[in-house]
Order: structure tokens, then sequence, then C-alpha cells
């Protein structure tokens, strides 16, 4: 019997200080439901594509339901996210049988009544599918990475470029981590540190020899069995929201433990250079 696995996208980059988004930046951008998505980004650089990759390799019946993103802008008015969010669960909820869902969020979503906007997408469908389904999440590097993120999703995975190429890659390595856990090829534990630390746009170039692509390389170079994903946020600035920071996360196959340890190193290696990452000279 196939696996039945969900994809979603629901994707917008806030700036707490500018004009709200409406559905119109999102429509123009990109929104598509149900096959459409397939068809306007199955052969893009996208999380969608990097999904259907996966998927569409393995024994899964696959059912799209929105793929939306609106470029950087401010809160996302209550009317518009509540329609999206509204057209993702109630879809959501018509499906008989749901094994997984794989679903492409930024991570620094605000809209007018949320602060941690892409935890109450996520919310919203384990109100649906319950806590027993895997949820395997992707997230922009310059995500806001919360708590409430991690208790929600099963694992999250982050891009590791700046400027972003690497999104079907990532969308990728979430479908794997998902047909691995539907598979019981693996047991995930994710571990999350967040940092009191806000480092300036311009410094985010991750292939410019320097302080940041070390750290980089340093987190990326932990990624040893039994660790099987790594991802550091470095949080964009333009945020006037609690908990902002970078995260460091890193999930293990059935060693909470080295997921710990290995976290730790990570996030203590970017705290000690903290003053050089944080020079705009």
């Amino acid at each position: 019997m196939p696996y039945t696995v969900v994809i979603a996208e629901l994707k917008q980059e806030t700036n707490t200080s500018a004009a709200p988004t409406t559905l119109k930046d999102f429509e123009d951008f990109h929104l598509f439901f149900d096959d459409q998505i397939k068809i306007g980004l199955g052969k893009s650089n996208s999380e969608i594509a990097g999904f259907l990759e996966i998927l569409e390799k393995q024994d899964v019946t696959v059912i799209p339901i929105i793929a939306t993103f609106a470029v950087s802008g401010g809160p996302v008015e209550k009317k518009t996210f509540d329609y999206l969010t509204k057209y993702l669960t109630e879809k959501l909820s018509k499906i008989e049988k749901v094994d997984g869902v794989l679903l492409a969020l930024h991570g620094a979503l605000v809209s007018e009544d949320f602060q941690d906007g892409d935890s109450e997408i996520l919310r919203q469908v384990r109100e649906v599918v319950g806590h027993e389904i895997p949820i395997c999440v992707t997230m922009d590097l310059h995500a806001n990475v919360t708590e409430s993120n991690v208790a929600l999703a099963t694992t999250i995975s982050g891009f590791h470029t700046c400027p972003h190429v690497d999104l079907q890659e990532t969308g990728a390595r979430a479908a794997r981590l998902l047909m691995g856990i539907l598979k019981e090829e693996i047991s995930p534990s994710m571990e999350f540190i967040k940092l009191p630390l806000v480092v300036p746009a311009s410094n985010h170039i991750d292939f410019e020899p320097g302080t940041y692509k070390d750290v980089l390389d340093f987190a990326f170079s932990k990624e040893i069995e039994p660790i099987i994903d790594i991802s550091v946020f470095t949080v964009q600035p333009w945020l006037d929201i609690k908990e902002v920071g970078w995260s460091v996360i890193v999930i293990a196959n059935k060693s909470k433990a080295k997921a710990s340890l290995t976290a730790k190193e990570i996030a203590t290696n970017i705290w000690s250079n903290r003053e050089s990452l944080t020079s705009t000279t």
C-alpha cells in the first residue's frame, strides 16, 4: 500500500516596519493550488521541486494543496493569512488518509495576529493531522526559528547558502527524512539551540572567505553518522518581535545525546566568533 504525503508551501519574509502584505502580493509572485503546483513549480529551483524529486521515485501518492510565496514585505494582513491557512487546512481535513506532510515555510512570517506566523501555520496543520503524523519542514536560512516551531515540527531543515541557491536540495533533504521516518529506517531526534545574536545581512554571504563561511563550514562538517541533518539559521534582522536570534538545529538518528552534543559544539563555535561575525568593517 502506498504512502500518502501532502505537500504545501506558504512563505513570506516579514519586515515588521513595512506596509502590510496582501493577497495580491502572494498572487504577484506565485499562488498555485492543487494540480497547478506540479506544473508551476515541479521543474523550478524550489523546495516543492525537491519534495517531488524524492517522492516521485517512491511508492507514494502525492497530494499537493497550496504553494504560495510573497516577496519580503510587512506583516501579512489578517484576512490574507486566514484565507491561505483555511484553504490549506480545509483541504487537508478532507483527505481520508495522510501518512506524512512536507511543508515549505520561510520561518520569518509575521501576520497582523501572530508574531510567529509559521508556528500558527504548523499549529493549524497539527490540529488536523494530530501529533503522530510526521511533519517535515523546510525553512529559509534567514528564518527566526522558535521553540514553538521545533515543538510542532518533526524535523526542520534549512537552506545552507546565501544567496539562496539550494532550495530544491533543501526540499529533497526534508523529503528524504520523511521517507526514512515512514519506512522506519530512521528515528530522528531534533535538538535546537537559540543564540541572542543578530548579524548584519551583508555579512551572510556563504562563499566569501571569512568568519561567516568558517562557522558554516565547521557546522556542516559535523554531519557524520548518526547526525543526519544540520541547519544554521542566521535570521534576517528586520524583525521587531520576541525571540529574535540565530539558531542551530541538529537532527540525529536514534541519538538524542549526539544531537545535543553536536548542536552545543556548533553553537559554542558561533558564539565564540560573535564579535567578528557582527563586525561591519
